[in-house]
């Protein structure tokens, strides 16, 4: 097998772990949307006192 097919088959097992670990699943989800928001409040924060400083 190339190191391509290996890589597929791997998402391949990862997506069915990944139904039998629903919850777990979620879970990561959810830490995921976690860490997307605390990076755009970063962002945003960066933003603000960069326009505060500004004035």
């Amino acid at each position: 097998m190339s190191e391509e097919e290996k890589r597929q088959a791997r998402i391949i097992a990862a997506g069915i772990q990944e139904q039998k670990e629903e919850e777990a699943g979620t879970g990561c989800l959810i830490l995921f949307i976690l860490g997307m928001i605390m990076v755009a409040l970063y962002v945003i924060g960066k933003i603000c006192i960069h326009y505060h400083i500004g004035y």
